[in-house]
């Protein structure tokens, strides 16, 4: 059962490598009309998202260093403060440090997506040049798991 699944996989990585590559290659390619309108829309796309990734990567920042202040300004707080036996509640140093420990991982992970967004922007607007410019450089997978053989196909199309 395993080899057939195995000869399954790896027939499905092989076919989808060939159909990748005769789609591209058909009747010569793309259009250079309609391969200058997907590298445009790319483009766009590319920087509409290191604009969100922008926008969402300086409130990350700010919220995860604010949270840090506020973490650790309500622990030095609450640290200090002396508490009477008559006083009910959360105190000022306590309510910080806890503000400040809800809202650095929120700000951490706007950090994290705005720096991911910004990644995959950068590389549409890098496959859209590779596209005008008719260079580019493709990875296909080569996975055989019957022989327990795994690799890369490289290629430079120009």
């Amino acid at each position: 059962m395993k080899k057939v699944l195995g000869t399954l996989v790896f027939v499905s990585v092989l076919l989808y490598g060939f159909s990748v590559t005769a789609h591209d290659h058909q009747d010569g390619g793309m259009a250079q009309q309609q391969q200058e309108s997907e590298a445009e829309r790319m483009e766009a796309s590319g920087l509409r998202l290191r604009r969100a990734g922008t926008a969402t990567l300086i409130p990350g920042v700010i919220g995860s260093f604010g949270g840090l202040g506020l973490l650790v300004g309500g622990l030095v707080v609450a640290g200090k403060s002396t508490t009477s036996a008559n006083t009910t509640g959360m105190g000022t140093g306590a309510a910080m440090a806890l503000t400040g420990g809800l809202l650095m991982p929120l700000g951490v992970a706007a950090w994290i997506t705005g720096g991911v967004l910004r990644i995959v922007g950068r590389n549409r607007i890098r496959r859209a040049n590779e596209m005008r410019s008719g260079v580019s450089f493709e990875v296909l997978p080569l996975i055989d798991p019957v022989n327990k053989t795994y690799g890369a196909s490289l290629s430079f199309n120009f």
